[in-house]
């Protein structure tokens, strides 16, 4: 029985050990933090593969477990916030479910109202898992907060979320005064996925005549967009963090089974190369208009990137790192599904790999892959619709005032700047900010675990807010 004992204390210290064990930039903001992200993800991985393995037959099922597992504990928020001015209930808006916060103590006039869309790539958070945020959002402005349980994937495949985004936040339009709320004063804001949904509504908002313009956008670093995963953030994420994190398999996993529901690793591995779009597509002026990443600050784009690890070890990551990022070999390890036990135990599985890395080499676009006409058949009018696609809207000009956050550590960086280009190209006034040091997901983790950039994020969008509302 001692034995067994301390067998299972070793077995339990080498498995936090591997949740724990992630090699990081030294200049990375609040490492420990991140390595609990990484960890809670990790943990995923694990989750999924084993209900795939255990359960095949209900691929569903194992997004509903990652739920659960993400949300064990949460509380119902209360109806009088202790120690705030603030009071919760949930409501529905046209038939979707809504988190309100609402001001006790409030003028007689109309005040302003922010509408917010979690994150959680289409597929996973809520408004309890986003509570913290959305609760400090709506104590610092002073003003209406309304969270939207948006419906999710892949049970309601897009654009299911952004269709419910678009009725609550015309629902609060329409009937703001009975709120208290003036419908001229309204903001839409939103991270990550909840970014991009945030865009979407702005955008669908601003065309439709029968409600008022928002009257400013906020967005946290939004993911907008699935037909380019070799922009300058995408290759030097590979180079510095390799399949950890946010990472570029994990980003194609959610995109090709909560949009198409695919567990498919050969169509997995042609999204990763941008291989999903036909050859003529990828050189027409509609998706270099949108995705040429000389507009990507140069500084951004092709700078050296030679960074010092803080563990020794920095295990698979960074294998194949001397060759350019976008070659074949530097997906084969990511080659199966994200969502399968083989892509697991490969990550288990490490090998040599240089203290410092190399010299980062930007790939220019013209070095990618050719297209593929089935898949681009098969998925182009999904992907060129103007609800799925916001950077490929045509003109700009008129959308409300934008601030926009982007992270420097984070895959999705460059998604942002696009978004900053293309709405300043309308003669949009844009707050876009680049924060060095943090990575995706910070803003939300720095209420919870008071990171200062996190925090200096939020806080920053809270100024832009009372300034210009």
């Amino acid at each position: 029985m001692k034995n067994f004992g301390i067998g299972a204390g070793v077995l339990v210290a080498v498995f936090v050990g591997y949740l724990l064990h992630t090699p990081i930039p030294t200049d990375l903001a609040s490492p420990w933090c991140f390595r609990l992200l990484v960890a809670g993800l990790k943990t995923g991985d694990i989750v999924t593969a084993l209900t795939l393995y255990l359960k095949p037959s209900d691929p569903q099922l194992h997004v509903r477990a990652l739920r659960t597992m993400i949300e064990i504990g949460l509380p119902e928020p209360d109806e009088q916030v202790l120690g705030s001015n603030l009071t919760a209930r949930y409501a529905h808006f046209d038939g979707i479910r809504v988190l309100i916060y609402e001001p006790v103590h409030r003028p007689n006039a109309l005040i302003p109202a922010l509408v917010y869309f979690h994150g959680g790539g289409y597929a996973l958070g809520s408004t309890k898992l986003h509570g913290a945020l959305t609760k400090h959002l709506a104590e610092s402005l002073n003003m209406v907060l309304v969270s939207v349980e948006y419906r999710l994937a892949p049970e309601h495949p897009l654009p299911a979320g952004p269709d419910d985004g678009v009725i609550a936040t015309k629902y609060l339009l329409q009937h703001a005064c009975e709120f208290g709320i003036d419908p001229h004063r309204i903001t839409v804001a939103g991270d990550s996925a909840g970014g991009h949904l945030a865009a979407v509504v702005t955008q669908q908002i601003h065309d439709d005549p029968s409600v008022p313009d928002l009257k400013l956008q906020v967005l946290f670093y939004p993911w907008l967009q699935a037909m380019d995963f070799y922009t300058p953030s995408y290759q030097l994420y590979d180079h510095t963090y390799g399949n950890i994190g946010l990472s570029r398999s994990k980003v194609v996993g959610f995109v090709a089974y909560n949009l198409f529901q695919r567990l498919d690793a050969e169509f997995e591995i042609k999204v990763m190369r941008n291989m999903h779009m036909s050859a003529d597509f990828k050189r027409s002026h509609r998706f270099l208009r949108a995705f040429d990443h000389d507009i990507i600050h140069e500084k951004l784009a092709n700078a050296s990137f030679t960074q010092q690890f803080t563990d020794p070890e920095s295990s698979y990551l960074f294998n194949s790192l001397s060759e350019s990022i976008p070659k074949p070999t530097l997906v084969s390890s990511s080659s199966s599904s994200p969502f399968s036990p083989s892509s697991l135990l490969s990550s288990l599985l490490p090998v040599p790999a240089p203290y410092q890395t190399p010299d980062f080499t930007y790939e220019p676009q013209e070095a990618f892959e050719p297209g593929n006409e089935t898949y681009w058949s098969e998925i182009q009018d999904f992907f060129l619709d103007s609800g799925m696609s916001p950077l490929f809207r045509e003109d700009t000009s008129g959308l409300p005032k934008a601030f926009i956050a982007t992270a420097d550590q984070d895959i999705l960086r460059d998604d942002g700047i696009f978004y900053t280009h293309a709405l300043e190209q309308g003669g949009v006034e844009v707050h876009w900010k680049n924060y060095q040091g943090a990575w995706h997901g910070i803003a939300g983790m720095g209420v919870l675990q008071n990171i200062p950039i996190g925090i200096e994020m939020i806080e920053d969008a809270i100024t832009f807010i009372q300034d210009n509302i």
